[in-house]
């Protein structure tokens, strides 16, 4: 939104700061003092910081949650409630594994919202697109073999689970597709011809 400030944070570049903090025996941190801490990200002039104070203008993406140490919990618990409280925050939002969903809801008191895993039919049309546009596919028989390659592929990489017969694909998560795909990729365009066998 052009009237937005997105600012997004992985926590994990911040980890130092956050250690820091600890050290210090600080209890709360707030997202200034986070952004302030490295020159990457740090409010560097008086209209940053003027848009950053002002009404619902800015909108925090918190990367990472339940990638940081688990010591840095309740300063990240800390900075979301302030953020809460803080008048020039539009919307936050936090993206964690679902072994931190109850605990942040619980403190936090908010939605949730979850994301779902790729069908294979989502994984399918993923990988033929992915694939088709990064290998310059302009063919038909290449695209063919692209989708007959693409379908034994998921159906190979798919896992059954024997303890309760759920099935559980690898490649169901979006990020490990994507790098899935990355290295099948790599692997494909160093031959000489594309062999989709």
């Amino acid at each position: 939104h052009p009237h937005l400030w997105v600012i997004r944070i992985e926590l994990n570049d911040f980890s130092f700061t956050l250690e820091d903090f600890l050290k210090r025996n600080n209890k709360a941190i707030n997202v200034l003092d986070l952004l302030n801490s490295k020159d990457a990200s740090r409010l560097t002039n008086e209209l940053e910081n003027f848009v950053f104070a002002m009404k619902n203008k800015v909108v925090l993406m918190l990367d990472g949650v339940d990638e940081v140490s688990p010591d840095y919990t309740d300063l990240i618990i800390s900075l979301l409630l302030q953020c809460q409280e803080g008048f020039n925050f539009e919307k936050v939002f936090v993206t964690t594994r679902p072994h931190m969903v109850e605990d942040l809801k619980e403190k936090l008191q908010v939605a949730l919202f979850t994301l779902e895993p790729f069908t294979k039919e989502n994984q399918m049309y993923f990988l033929t697109r992915y694939w088709t546009h990064h290998l310059n596919l302009k063919e038909d028989a290449d695209k063919r073999k692209c989708e007959k390659y693409v379908k034994a592929l998921v159906n190979r990489m798919s896992l059954t689970d024997l303890n309760n017969g759920i099935e559980d694909h690898f490649a169901a998560i979006p990020l490990q597709l994507r790098m899935m795909a990355d290295i099948f990729q790599e692997s494909m365009a160093s031959d000489e011809v594309l062999d989709w066998q």
